[in-house]
């Protein structure tokens, strides 16, 4: 992973977004040119390691899906789409193996290693897809509150807006232990989603 230096900039680097005076971040991978950033650098933009920096930014931009996720089915599907990709990594790290045992004609220490990090990988990737396992239903449009305009004068219309209150408070009722119970269900899901997050091993 390359390291990341902190500096005040002398000049303007347009390119990057970057005006003469303003803090920035520059780095230079291996075998790579050198980057600049106007914020700090994520794991992924510094580490070298190709195969290595997909699977981090795979985990980065999975915490900013968990985060903005606005129902348990989004979730689901959020999770769903990162477990592809992870199991892309895994077949990365498989391939890996294999052209180092074609090359050498046998296991080596390294082969099996990219091997047990493939296993380890598809693991977590079964552990995304069953992170979040209960759905809620999302509710439906919130009930509309009568308008004594809307009924006839006189008793009779007093009567009629009356029934028709008492009917919108019983589903106003229903409709908020609904929203409650659903929002509920969705932060729960998203520390289920979360914590398989943290789980990811190292490769």
């Amino acid at each position: 992973m390359a390291r990341v230096h902190k500096a005040v900039a002398r000049k303007d680097y347009p390119q990057h977004g970057i005006k003469k005076g303003e803090t920035y971040y520059f780095w230079t991978p291996y075998r790579a040119g050198k980057r600049f950033s106007k914020t700090p650098p994520t794991p992924s933009q510094v580490e070298s390691n190709a195969t290595r920096a997909t699977y981090l930014s795979i985990q980065e931009n999975l915490e900013k899906d968990i985060d903005g996720a606005e129902s348990v089915e989004a979730l689901k599907d959020i999770l769903e789409s990162a477990a592809d990709e992870v199991e892309a990594v895994a077949e990365e790290l498989r391939d890996k193996a294999s052209n180092i045992e074609d090359g050498f004609q046998h296991e080596t220490e390294l082969s099996s290693q990219f091997n047990d990090q493939a296993d380890e990988v598809e693991s977590w990737a079964s552990e995304l897809r069953d992170a979040v396992s209960e759905t809620v239903e999302e509710p439906g449009d919130e009930p509309e509150e009568p308008d004594r305009k809307d009924f006839d004068e006189g008793m009779e219309g007093d009567e009629a807006y009356k029934v028709a209150e008492a009917e919108y408070q019983e589903e106003k009722h229903v409709y908020d232990e609904a929203v409650q119970e659903w929002e509920t269900a969705l932060d729960d899901a998203k520390t289920e989603a979360q914590e398989a997050l943290g789980s990811a091993p190292d490769i």
